[in-house]
């Protein structure tokens, strides 16, 4: 259930002032045809954890993340939740081209969603060519990062997963001291992602502390000590060549919004009251 909901005001305005009208789907698409999407769109926010979609569930509009972010969950046979993907503002919630639910969309922090009607935006996809085009390259771009997410989890133990992803979490550019990093996802989510349970994932963190490679200052705050023996620890020859290639793709492995704009920060400039967005 949604915890508020309120119609959009089909004017210029309430357009211009969405957070991703310049980097989400909304930039597909020229006035008239905009302008009608932008009149028949609703605003829900959700708080962590709440579904958004269902699986299995029938839906007859798609979503568009303006704030927060959103976890892809396959539920199986047994009732468990497997994370499969993170979505980002401006990435798509359900399958305008779909009507029934193959996955469950769930807000993995609190999120404001931008609702369009599924049917009006399929077709306008459909008639539009640059529409077209930009909803393909979406499409491939969520499908590249999740393969390199695989790549990065082949042939590693669980201590290894969790030195990979921290280290790949780190700004490409760092100021003096030690960098801080909180943490926005919950630890279930974070295991999951990792492919590893709550408790595997605690302990790992353990080890890295009592190998001098990190610091828990908290539940949802890393300080990195020692970089180079984090990565070490991670054991993959490729970590520096695939963080390199993922940055510049803006991609961070699964975790963009650890990046160096919102949560990743040297020590001397992490607040301990700071706003730094929680991932838990």
């Amino acid at each position: 259930m949604n915890i508020s909901k309120q119609t959009f005001a089909a004017t210029r305005g309430c357009a211009a002032s969405c957070p991703v009208q310049q980097a989400g789907l909304c930039s597909w698409f020229e006035a008239p045809l905009s302008d009608e999407i932008a009149a028949r769109s609703t605003q829900s926010q959700f708080a962590p954890g709440v579904p958004i979609l269902r699986q299995g569930e029938a839906a007859n509009r798609v979503g568009i993340i303006q704030t927060g972010l959103v976890k892809i969950v396959l539920n199986d046979t047994n009732g468990e939740e497997h994370l499969i993907q993170l979505l980002y503002p401006g990435e798509m919630v359900g399958d305008p081209f779909t009507i029934e639910s193959a996955f469950s969309w769930q807000a993995a922090t609190q999120t404001s969603l931008c609702w369009m009607p599924r049917g009006l935006l399929a077709e306008a996809i459909r008639t539009s060519p640059m529409a077209a085009r930009r909803h393909s390259e979406a499409t491939n771009r969520l499908l590249q990062e999740h393969h390199f997410a695989q790549a990065a989890l082949r042939s590693r133990n669980a201590v290894q997963k969790v030195a990979h992803w921290l280290f790949l979490q780190m700004p490409a550019r760092r100021g003096p001291g030690n960098v801080r990093m909180r943490l926005v996802l919950c630890r279930r989510d974070l295991a999951s992602l990792l492919e590893m349970t709550v408790e595997t994932l605690c302990r790992s963190l353990q080890q890295l502390q009592g190998r001098r490679a990190i610091l828990l200052l908290a539940p949802d705050l890393v300080e990195i000590c020692d970089p180079t023996r984090l990565r070490l620890l991670a054991k993959g020859y490729d970590d520096e060549r695939l963080q390199e290639t993922l940055l510049a793709k803006g991609w961070e492995w699964g975790a963009r919004a650890l990046g160096p704009k919102l949560t990743a920060r040297p020590a001397s400039d992490l607040k301990p009251s700071g706003a730094a967005v929680r991932v838990s």
